[in-house]
């Protein structure tokens, strides 16, 4: 269904006066003709006269996707973006791998977890949420300023204990440990790892799927 030709089209989008049809779609205006008039004097005002600033797009669905098609033909920037607030049903994180190279301290990686892992909690309090530990790489056996690799697993599962709906699954065991599936050689898995990786998750999802209630309380 495409929301912009439904009848009763103005009930979701908000932030705009008019919906305008142009030659290349809908266009959400924020002012009046009679202002637009106005702004439409000086170039730069009309530009941003003409902005979607503000401008949502608010609907529920039950649908599998989303497709959303825009055009930007002239405007004061090039570029557009969209805050989608979604309910999923699953949500995977993979976590930490960057954080041993970047935190100085177990302490500040744990502070970052918590935090993280919280916010996550309280964005989607009806999901599965799923997080997976670092994956095999081929410096683990390093030591970094925050300490082994090993450390950024524990802490995971040990910040992840205090949301009793977010499960862990060991990242170790997912992608094989040696350089030929990675496409760097070392840590970013190539077309080979992440068919591992793949398969290997959802067998993870599959087996703990087994008489989990569908939705989760906190």
């Amino acid at each position: 269904m495409d929301l912009l030709k439904h009848p009763d089209r103005h009930a979701f989008v908000h932030g705009a006066l008019e919906l305008d049809e142009t030659d290349t779609g809908t266009c959400p205006m924020r002012f009046t003709p009679r202002q637009m008039e106005e702004y439409g004097k000086n170039e730069g005002s009309e530009l941003r006269a003409r902005s979607a600033a503000n401008v949502s797009l608010a609907f529920t669905t039950d649908s599998d996707s989303v497709a959303i098609d825009f055009v930007s033909p002239r405007g004061a920037r090039n570029w557009l973006f969209f805050d989608l607030h979604l309910k999923p049903d699953l949500v995977t994180v993979a976590y930490g791998t960057n954080d041993w190279n970047f935190h100085e301290t177990a302490d500040a990686f744990r502070a970052a977890c918590s935090g993280y892992l919280a916010k996550l909690a309280d964005l989607v309090p009806e999901a599965r949420v799923v997080v997976l530990t670092p994956i095999w790489r081929a410096d683990l056996d390093e030591s970094k300023t925050m300490g082994p690799f090993s450390l950024v697993a524990d802490i995971i599962r040990e910040e992840s204990a205090a949301h009793p709906g977010i499960e862990v699954v060991d990242g170790l065991g997912l992608v094989p440990h040696t350089p030929e599936y990675y496409a760097d050689q070392r840590v970013h898995p190539n077309d080979l790892g992440f068919m591992h990786y793949a398969a290997n998750l959802v067998r993870h999802l599959r087996e703990r799927s087994a008489g989990r209630p569908r939705v989760r309380g906190r």
